[in-house]
């Protein structure tokens, strides 16, 4: 009896123990699907402690890029009513959109100065608003300025140039010098003026020609030492290049000793060189006189055994 109930306990437990690796493998099976089939992300980072913040701004940067292309100074017309104020002129600066199309508007400030110095200390003067610009596009904000000195531009970058919506970006312009022309007189003034400048230089003039009857007789006396002090500037400087000549020549005569040397040692090496060539010259000389006067003996000798040979020859023919 006891058998029977164990082993039919062994069959129940069989039943539940492959039922429960069933579900094993079933989840195990979903859960690495969910992995294969789920996004995954990995990061590097070499920093312990890592900061983060998230900006709170009610929009993002639109990824616009402003920059000052040139600023010109342009003169407006003159202005009859602008007695002594300084003539206004236009000052004329291109932007260029360098990124994105602008989603929105931006500012801009103008700075003067009396001296160079604007960026630091400045006042502004004029504020505006620029409109979006497109990418590549260009806009032209333009100012008068009434008053010498110093201007300089200022255009504020979108907010949250570059990902940064703590800090306002901003580009500056070229400084620009401005200098008033002059503001021209009335006609009264002017004349007035001209009758005062033509009383004094007839004034002048009366005053000319009673010193030029003075000075003549002392412009002739001098004019004649100017001459004579003409003239022996002039020998002076004859002298003066005779003297250089003459130096050039005694250079070009006078010769070191050790170039005489040289030119003394090469004569005598000339002159043993012309002894040899004619001891030579003496030596095959007499070699030749010796040839000949041996071949004269020898001449001889035949001449005499041929006449001695010819009396014996005549002799037995007796």
């Amino acid at each position: 009896m006891r058998s029977t109930r164990t082993a039919k306990y062994r069959k129940n437990y069989k039943k539940i123990i492959v039922l429960g690796q069933i579900l094993l493998i079933w989840y195990a099976l979903v859960f690495s699907i969910s992995l294969l089939t789920t996004e995954t992300e990995a990061y590097f980072s070499n920093y312990s402690t890592a900061h983060t913040s998230i900006s709170t701004a009610s929009y993002w940067w639109d990824k616009s890029d402003l920059e000052i292309v040139d600023s010109i100074i342009i003169d407006f017309e003159e202005d009859e009513e602008a007695e002594g104020l300084c003539l206004p002129v236009v000052i004329e600066t291109t932007l260029k959109n360098k990124g994105v199309g602008m989603t929105g508007s931006t500012d801009y400030e103008v700075f003067f100065s009396d001296d160079g110095d604007v960026v630091n200390s400045g006042e502004i003067i004029y504020t505006g608003i620029i409109e979006p610009i497109e990418e590549n596009a260009t806009s032209l904000v333009s100012f008068e300025a009434h008053e010498e000195g110093y201007y300089v531009l200022k255009v504020y970058q979108r907010e949250g140039y570059n990902h940064n919506y703590e800090e306002r970006y901003s580009v500056w312009s070229n400084v620009s010098e401005v200098e008033c022309p002059e503001v021209e007189e009335s006609d009264e003034e002017t004349k007035e003026e001209s009758d005062d400048e033509d009383t004094k230089e007839d004034t002048a003039k009366e005053q000319d020609g009673n010193k030029d009857e003075s000075s003549d007789n002392t412009e002739d006396d001098k004019s004649k030492e100017d001459k004579k002090d003409v003239d022996k500037d002039k020998d002076k400087e004859l002298e003066k290049e005779l003297d250089k000549e003459k130096k050039e020549e005694e250079k070009e005569n006078e010769k070191s000793p050790e170039v005489e040397e040289k030119e003394e040692k090469d004569i005598d090496n000339e002159d043993v060189d012309k002894e040899k060539e004619e001891e030579k010259t003496q030596e095959q000389k007499e070699e030749k006189d010796q040839k000949d006067n041996e071949s004269d003996s020898s001449k001889k000798e035949t001449d005499t055994e041929k006449s001695n040979e010819d009396e014996d020859s005549k002799q037995d023919g007796e």
